[in-house]
C-alpha cells in the first residue's frame, strides 16, 4: 500500500488508517510527529475522560499534550474514519455518518 500523508482506505482488503507523515506540521503550534504515525480505524474505541485521567495521572510523564490539530487535519482525520466501511458503524454514526 502506498503511503501518502492522509487517509488510506482499502475496503477490498478491509484496511483503513490515517497516516501522519513524520516531520509534517500538524498542530497549530507547529508540531509534527518525529516518526511515521498511524491511526487505525479498526482500533477506535470509546473512552470516558475520567477513565483516561485515572489511568494516566501525571501530565508530561504519562502523556504530553503537543497542541491542537490544525482544523483541516482534524476534519480530514474525522472524515477518513467516518467514511470508511472498515470502521464499526457505531463509530461512524458518532462521527456524523448518515447510515
Amino acid at each position: 500500500i502506498a503511503k501518502r500523508h492522509g487517509c488510506i482506505d482499502k475496503p477490498e482488503i478491509n484496511f483503513n488508517c490515517y497516516y501522519f507523515k513524520n516531520g509534517r506540521i500538524i498542530t497549530e503550534i507547529g508540531w509534527g510527529f518525529s516518526k511515521e504515525t498511524f491511526v487505525y480505524g479498526e482500533q477506535l474505541k470509546l473512552l470516558l475522560i475520567e477513565d483516561l485521567k485515572s489511568k494516566y495521572k501525571i501530565e508530561n510523564v504519562d502523556y504530553q499534550i503537543r497542541g491542537k490539530l490544525k482544523d483541516g487535519e482534524f476534519k480530514a482525520t474525522i472524515a477518513c474514519m467516518r467514511d470508511s466501511r472498515t470502521v464499526k458503524r457505531k463509530f461512524r454514526r458518532l462521527l456524523g455518518a448518515k447510515i
